[in-house]
């Protein structure tokens, strides 16, 4: 188990200052990690979920130069971001003049993309001695309702940041509700001590995983039930009882209007593709190639593979495809990679009905928009959206009548190389185009 990593941190070379923003956190009711900063400390945790970043600008002892505070601050900055950071704020807490915050700003902006870390969605300046007070000999907030309002009416100086944060608080509040529903179900299931009614409580997920997705498929990962059915209770709180009331107005003011026709590039458009539909290499460190929804590559299989697999050689098949053999060599050969994707019915997945599983012949690669509109003129192919692959737009195109039912053990050997996994939207898609092209109704007619 992980326990949620911290979305507040509070750096500073003074201890009790460390101390007086985090107690501050805690009096408004949220929690908030502090970290004293010295010169001997040379090893850094990294905060992939960091939100607010509070930032001391002179961190160095003594009365360094402000050029050398600046780097070793941008240091230590670029020391807890990853690169999947974002969006986040830092709040430069320093009592020192307004140039300085300008030549940070500066430097954050020209150094952080050459380190391949994201830059802040915004940075303000705030000074000590406008909230820190010292109090009976201790440093603490003057007033921590203060310091709130100060950082809430910067964000908002960026509404696009404030609903993000916003919608990310209303999901926490949605699992949250969805949590304490099916603890006080299992409660109301059982009457009597704690470890009998924890054990209630595994038998009631035990019941929503295998109702999700079957005995079998709950019996080897219990999670994936369950999750399905989670994330919709989730999504229904979310859409209904999780917004608050001022959520549309503040929406509204992040996306003030919206274009009827898209002004989007054609890169753009590719990476919202990617976001919506396709896992990657990186996410699919534990995916199996014959699983439902799995993009594996054929480039490694043998010409004799493929056609013992496909009953025709590639070249016999890319005519299939619109594409001639003559341009796939020379200085112009069309970028393409042979695939295929398993797209069995999500019920025969989750009930692990016996049978083949159904694999689609396709390629993905960079074609033309006159190639495209050949393509999609044929019944018998479906052509994705695009997706962004080396900095250019590919396409996914699958052959609807070059369908293979293939046994697990089988794909294991044969699919050396899982390339991508398309979500549930773009493949219900695909699967719907394949069941009506192979559901078509044709009878004899006369005159011909």
């Amino acid at each position: 188990m992980i326990l949620p990593s911290p979305k507040i941190v509070v750096i500073d070379d003074n201890p009790s200052d460390v101390a007086a923003i985090v107690q501050g956190f805690v009096a408004l009711g949220t929690a908030a990690l502090g970290f004293h900063y010295s010169s001997e400390v040379t090893d850094f945790n990294t905060f992939p979920c960091l939100r607010l970043l509070f930032l001391d600008l002179h961190l160095l002892e003594g009365a360094g130069s402000s050029d050398q505070q600046i780097k070793n601050t941008i240091g230590v900055l670029s020391n807890v971001l990853t690169g999947d950071n974002g969006p986040y704020v830092v709040v430069l807490w320093s009592s020192h003049v307004p140039s300085e915050f300008e030549l940070f700003k500066d430097e954050v902006m020209r150094r952080l993309p050459v380190l391949g870390l994201p830059i802040p969605l915004q940075l303000m300046p705030l000074d000590k001695v406008d909230f820190i007070v010292t109090r009976d000999g201790k440093r603490c907030l003057e007033s921590p309702e203060k310091l709130r309002d100060a950082i809430m009416e910067r964000i908002r100086n960026c509404p696009q940041l404030a609903v993000l944060l916003s919608w990310e608080e209303d999901v926490s509040r949605a699992a949250d509700d969805a949590i304490r529903q099916i603890f006080r179900l299992s409660g109301e299931m059982e009457d009597g001590s704690s470890e009998a009614m924890a054990s209630k409580l595994g038998h009631v997920l035990g019941e929503i995983a295998v109702a999700s997705v079957g005995f079998h498929n709950a019996k080897e990962g219990v999670f994936r039930g369950i999750n399905d059915v989670l994330m919709q209770v989730v999504a229904d709180r979310l859409q209904h009882r999780s917004m608050k009331p001022d959520t549309n107005k503040l929406w509204q003011e992040a996306v003030p209007e919206v274009n009827k026709d898209s002004t989007l590039s054609k890169r753009d458009a590719a990476l919202l593709n990617n976001f919506l539909h396709l896992e990657r290499q990186e996410l699919l460190d534990r995916t199996h190639p014959w699983e439902r929804g799995v993009v594996v590559s054929l480039s490694k299989q043998s010409d004799q593979e493929f056609t013992e697999l496909w009953g025709r050689s590639k070249n016999e098949i890319l005519p299939e495809f619109c594409i001639k053999p003559e341009t796939m060599t020379g200085a112009q050969a069309l970028i393409v990679e042979w695939i295929m994707v398993q797209a069995q019915p999500a019920c025969d997945q989750a009930q692990r009905n016996l049978g083949l599983l159904p694999f689609l012949l396709g390629l993905r690669g960079k074609f033309s928009n006159g190639k495209l509109d050949d393509m999609r003129k044929k019944k018998n192919l479906w052509v994705s959206p695009a997706f962004p692959e080396d900095k250019e737009e590919h396409h996914f195109v699958f052959h609807l009548r070059f369908v293979a039912g293939l046994h697990q053990k089988f794909v294991e050997n044969f699919a050396k190389e899982v390339r991508y996994r398309f979500r549930d939207p773009i493949l219900a898609e695909l699967t719907y185009e394949l069941h009506t092209y192979g559901g078509r109704p044709g009878i004899i007619r006369f005159p011909r």
